[in-house]
């Protein structure tokens, strides 16, 4: 049974267009109130948020998911470059990575990982396996649901 929450629009920051593709679903399984938009860079991210910078109070979009490895700067520098305009509470960043190793201490596939970076409310492990992208899609919402403080007022 879909979670109940209110609206909610993520950006994913996703250049690989079936992990994109998947990732999307894994959200939308998740509640009928998830919009997904997604951009290939972090240029285009930015970008975005510059032009509704002169419309908007805030961002548009709730919560941005990045992939690691962007096509044209690192998911951290993404990070850090919104940290300087928003708060972790107004747009949590969560980052999916596919590198690590159990045996350098990070979860299996699919699991959460140390998020030691504070430009991320969390980082988790991208997986393409239907189940494991599922669970990362609920932690992802949880994640966004706890930091995003409009909704805790």
């Amino acid at each position: 049974m879909p979670l109940t929450i209110p609206h909610v629009v993520f950006l994913h920051v996703e250049a690989d267009t079936e992990a994109a593709r998947l990732f999307r679903e894994a959200l939308l399984g998740i509640s009928s109130n998830i919009r997904v938009r997604r951009v290939m860079t972090g240029q285009a991210a930015l970008d975005l948020i510059a032009r509704s910078d002169r419309q908007e109070a805030g961002p548009p979009f709730d919560c941005l998911v990045t992939n690691r490895s962007l096509l044209d700067m690192s998911g951290a520098e993404l990070a850090a470059r919104l940290r300087k305009r928003f708060d972790p509470e107004l747009l949590p960043v969560i980052e999916l990575t596919e590198e690590g190793s159990a045996e350098e201490g990070l979860a299996e596939e699919g699991g959460d990982l140390p998020a030691a970076d504070p430009l991320f409310a969390a980082v988790y492990r991208q997986t393409r396996d239907p189940r494991q992208l599922a669970q990362v899609a609920g932690e992802v919402v949880a994640t966004w649901f706890a930091a995003a403080r409009r909704f805790h007022c």
